[in-house]
C-alpha cells in the first residue's frame, strides 16, 4: 500500500522530519509505503520529496510499472523550489513566485530519490510567475521512458523548444528517460479555453 501527498511541519506518521528551512508554512512532498509484517498488520515506511533550497513542493501522483513488486517508482508533482539534480543546471533560481512541475525516481526499497527533473514555466507577462503541475505519469512495460502529463496554468508557456502558450490553461505531455530523468520530448496542447487532466 502506497500514499503520496503533501504536508506541511511534522506529522507523527511519517519518519523524516520536516526540512530545515526558516518558513514553517512551506509544504513538503512526501511518500508513504506500508509494508505487511508477518503478523498481518502494517509497518510504515516513508520519505519527504524536497527542493534542495526547501520551498514548497507538492506530491500529486505516484506510478510504476508493478507497485506491488517492488518495481521502478516514480512521484510527479510541483515546487516553487529548485530540484536536485535536474539537468537545468544554468536555469536561474525562480524568485517571482513560480511554480513548476517535476518528476522523480524514487528506490523502491529506501525510497530515497534516485534521480528529479523539473519542467519550467514561463509566465506570461516579463515579470509574471508562471504556474505548471504535473498530475499524472505512466510507466510502459520493458520501456526505457516514463510519460508525464501535467498543467500550464494562466497562459504559462513550458520551457522547451516548439512550444507556446495557447492562452489560459492548457496542457503538456512529456516523454522522460526512466535511467537519467532527461526530456526526449514536450508537447503543450491546449486552445483559448480552459483544459484539465481528466
Amino acid at each position: 500500500l502506497w500514499a503520496v501527498g503533501s504536508v506541511m511541519g511534522n506529522v507523527e506518521l511519517l519518519e523524516a522530519p520536516a526540512a530545515g528551512d526558516n518558513n514553517p508554512k512551506n509544504m513538503d512532498g512526501f511518500l508513504l509505503k506500508m509494508n505487511r509484517i508477518a503478523n498481518g498488520s502494517f509497518d510504515p515506511q516513508s520519505s519527504r520529496v524536497d527542493s534542495y533550497n526547501h520551498d514548497s513542493d507538492w506530491v500529486m501522483n505516484i506510478c510504476s510499472s508493478n507497485l506491488d513488486n517492488n518495481q521502478e517508482v516514480y512521484v510527479v508533482g510541483a515546487t516553487m523550489g529548485s530540484i536536485s539534480g535536474s539537468h537545468h543546471k544554468n536555469h536561474p533560481p525562480s524568485n517571482d513566485g513560480s511554480i513548476h512541475a517535476f518528476i522523480a525516481k524514487i528506490h523502491p526499497s529506501t525510497l530515497e530519490p534516485l534521480w528529479m527533473e523539473q519542467f519550467y514555466v514561463q509566465g506570461e507577462g516579463l515579470e509574471t510567475g508562471g504556474t505548471a503541475a504535473a498530475f499524472g505519469c505512466s510507466v510502459v512495460p520493458n520501456h526505457d521512458f516514463v510519460y508525464v502529463a501535467g498543467v500550464a496554468k494562466n497562459g504559462g508557456r513550458m520551457e522547451y523548444p516548439g512550444t507556446k502558450s495557447y492562452g489560459s490553461d492548457d496542457l503538456f505531455v512529456a516523454q522522460v528517460n526512466t535511467s537519467d530523468g532527461r526530456i526526449r520530448w514536450l508537447k503543450q496542447l491546449g486552445s483559448s479555453g480552459h483544459e484539465s487532466l481528466a
